[in-house]
């Protein structure tokens, strides 16, 4: 029998516990001579073998026992609906904040809750405390086994999108360096990593693919979809915060100090897993369950802000109201039908007129994209959008000298780096021009300049309207003019010299 079955059937030890010793390797074997082995859970166990048990006190975890088993069920029935079950699995939706297991600082865990249910249910694979979507559970020790394997075997699909602080340089890729297990946290190993930690790490793999980009509270952020072939600690967190330089947006442990969202923003979408039966066979061969989990309501406005990008035209209208959006639209449609309803057709479309017939060519692609203006924007039109909070502590001047001293930042920061100075001037207009209109690379450009920022990056910006020929030009004609009226001269004496003051 293994180690770790053997202790759960012969002890009064709670299951969360008994994994948390063995994760430790606090059990060990004592020999004749008495020398300690230290014991692996897939250990077997014979007869005559003596095996030290830590002293088992009470631990931390405030286990959901009878007394609070009707709380349980509310936190069960609230927080851990199932998305599918059957006679040997059941898939919950797990929730944000709400750890697999016990530990220090932790009231209730899934592992504690469900077991006031009256089933026997065990974990097969875990995810983060702060991590959302589906969490398999099996019925049976036997189904347990059976998925345990299929998840040590690889044998299990998971899906995960995540919202990224940043934009990874590449579109999509495959992150393979091995992640080293420190305690609390993990390290990717990289090739200044010394030979033990090479050694020590354990292989991980993550593909990733960047669905859309945009900007979120005023950050640029990145919806990305991640396949992990292999399942450790933290590996999507460390890849994306340690080698894509772009942390999972919310994950303050591998991300910024200061929390840039409430939540992280990190969700197991769909699984597949076999399907097998209570006494772990499957149940017909190469059968497999998918599992897809909705993503929680917190997510909304990320996809509100990412569903439309921010678009020059908003930035120069310094982030417009509701109203202002919604005479956009209408504006918009209106010229649209006007220049249908012309008898003739616009400067270079009379060759597509003379194609068609009653109603032309360009005037149905006119109608057509029309529509599907009006269909994206219809959330303007109807006012059902949710309002920017930002928005009503800043004006619209605050938007756009934002805008326009962003885009300078970035373009000056971007030729900075050019010789003779001539040229270097008239590259930083023309990026400047360039992230004008390309936003979103202006707040990703001057975000990373930052978090390394130099004394010469802060000379060029505080510098950029003296040193440039056309924005010292511009900058002139709104300086104020003052003329010198009279020329007082202050009287010195043997130790301090004359002094004159301007009178303007």
């Amino acid at each position: 029998m293994r180690l770790d079955r053997f202790i759960a059937n012969e002890t009064n030890i709670s299951t969360s516990l008994l994994f948390k010793l063995l994760r430790k390797r606090a059990v060990a074997q004592i020999d004749d001579s008495g020398r300690r082995k230290r014991l692996h859970p897939n250990d077997r166990v014979s007869i005559g073998m003596c095996i030290s048990l830590p002293c088992l006190v009470t631990p931390k975890l405030k286990a959901a026992t009878v007394k609070d088993a009707g709380k349980a069920q509310q936190l069960i029935q609230r927080h851990l609906p199932i998305i599918r079950e059957t006679a040997a699995v059941a898939v919950f939706q797990k929730p944000a904040g709400l750890a697999c297991q016990g530990g220090s600082g932790i009231t209730y865990s899934i592992d504690a809750l469900l077991q006031t249910t009256g089933v026997a249910y065990r974990l097969v694979h875990r995810l983060d405390r702060n991590t959302t979507g589906a969490l398999a559970v099996a019925k049976t020790r036997a189904a347990a086994a059976a998925l345990t394997h299929a998840f040590r075997q690889r044998l299990v699909s998971k899906n995960y999108v995540a919202v990224l602080d940043g934009h990874p340089r590449e579109r999509q890729g495959t992150i393979d360096n091995a992640l080293l297990n420190t305690g609390t946290s993990c390290l990717a190993i990289t090739p200044i990593s010394t030979e033990q930690q090479i050694q020590a790490a354990k292989h991980a793999v993550t593909n990733y693919k960047v669905i859309k980009r945009g900007v979120f509270n005023g950050r640029p952020v990145s919806i990305v979809a991640l396949d992990i072939p292999t399942g450790r600690k933290h590996q999507i967190r460390v890849h994306c915060a340690q080698i894509l330089n772009c942390p999972v947006l919310g994950d303050t442990r591998y991300g910024d100090t200061v929390k840039a969202a409430k939540h992280m923003y990190l969700h197991l979408v769909q699984m597949t897993i076999p399907d097998v039966l209570p006494n772990g066979e499957p149940s017909a061969p190469a059968a497999k369950i998918t599992v897809k989990s909705p993503f929680p309501l917190f997510w909304q406005p990320v996809f509100d802000a990412l569903g439309r990008a921010a678009t020059m035209l908003d930035h120069l209208l310094g982030k417009p109201s509701a109203n202002v959006r919604r005479m956009q639209a209408l504006a918009t449609a209106a010229l649209a039908v006007a220049v249908v309803r012309r008898r003739r057709a616009p400067w270079g479309l009379g060759w597509l007129e003379r194609q068609g017939g009653r109603l032309a060519a360009w005037k149905a692609a006119v109608l057509w994209w029309t529509v599907l203006y009006l269909a994206r924007h219809m959330d303007d039109v109807l006012g059902l959008h949710a309002p920017e909070p930002l928005r009503a502590y800043y004006s619209r001047s605050f938007y756009r000298a934002t805008w326009v001293f962003t885009a300078l930042d970035a373009g000056f920061w971007t030729a900075m780096t050019v010789r003779p100075k001539w040229l270097r001037d008239v590259l930083s207009l023309v990026f400047s021009a360039y992230y004008l209109v390309c936003t979103d690379r202006a707040v990703e450009k001057v975000r990373k300049v930052r978090a390394l920022v130099t004394v010469e990056h802060l000379r060029t910006s505080w510098n950029k309207g003296v040193d440039n020929p056309v924005l010292r030009f511009v900058r002139s004609l709104h300086e104020p003019r003052l003329g010198v009226r009279r020329v007082v001269r202050l009287g010195g004496s043997d130790r301090v010299d004359a002094a004159e003051c301007h009178v303007l």
